[in-house]
């Protein structure tokens, strides 16, 4: 099913309980992308528990200026993986698509199915479709034109929703459910939508992360990757790696000091 949550700047951000019930209903991985008004777009993705969700939103301080799409995934087609969650960067290089930071020209998030996408065992049909299609000259420099955007409509149908965050704003498609200023690409977010049985949201472990985190050798032709992350243990946003012992993501500080702690015990 997946959902999609819009949220212009001005407008307050969704609460935890509004995230929570998204991630029961769509436990499949989580992102966001943000940006201040006229500031080149952030994505950071790849959340498979709603705990590192909001730490890193907390992190970057994402807040009431901020223009921002979240994405939580209920997958269809392709693995169910950090790098398979949205939202995507728009560019034909399906890596590209994949890195769990980095900074682009337009972010987008997909609800629903593209059914006339080749089938793939490694890309679900959101990035076949961005690759295939949206990526095309033709269409990333009128995004927010109406022209392209009723050719998008006609060609998503009426079940598929899409969002886009260039620098110039959110565009979006399809029809969207408006509570409180925030869009909702369905209802989800409510406790109407929250299923009684609670999904287990983290069936994909650190120690599956660690190569994608620390990989530095990715050439990068159309964006900017970042390396700093929400670190386990002070939870700021900083250069960290992965500590095989901690299980988690730490900081040069906190990786010394908890170091420094086991071995005084011991």
């Amino acid at each position: 099913m997946c959902i999609i949550i819009s949220k212009n700047s001005g407008i307050e951000m969704p609460t935890e309980e509004v995230l929570n019930n998204c991630a029961r209903t769509n436990a499949h991985g989580a992102g966001f992308a943000y940006a201040l008004k006229g500031h080149t777009p952030t994505i950071s993705k790849g959340f498979m528990t709603v705990e590192t969700l909001l730490g890193d939103l907390r992190a970057r301080k994402i807040g009431v200026e901020h223009n921002l799409i979240i994405h939580f995934r209920y997958a269809t087609h392709g693995p169910k993986s950090p790098e398979n969650c949205h939202p995507f960067p728009l560019t034909p290089d399906f890596k590209e698509m994949q890195y769990l930071r980095c900074t682009c020209e337009c972010a987008i998030a997909h609800n629903g199915v593209f059914s006339d996408m080749p089938a793939s065992d490694k890309y679900s049909d959101t990035m076949k479709f961005i690759g295939g299609v949206l990526a095309s000259p033709h269409i990333i420099g009128g995004i927010h034109t109406k022209p392209v955007k009723e050719l998008i409509k006609g060609y998503c149908g009426y079940g598929s929703k899409l969002a886009f965050l260039t620098k110039s704003g959110i565009t979006l498609i399809g029809t969207w459910n408006i509570d409180e200023g925030i869009q909702y690409s369905n209802y989800c977010y409510t406790n109407y939508g929250v299923k009684t049985k609670v999904t287990d949201y983290s069936d994909y472990s650190w120690k599956d992360w660690k190569n994608r985190y620390n990989d530095k050798s990715k050439e990068q032709k159309y964006l900017t990757a970042q390396d700093k992350y929400v670190c386990h243990f002070c939870k700021e946003l900083k250069d960290c790696k992965y500590d095989a012992e901690y299980m988690g993501m730490l900081c040069s500080e906190c990786s010394i000091s908890l170091a420094s702690y086991t071995s005084k015990e011991d």
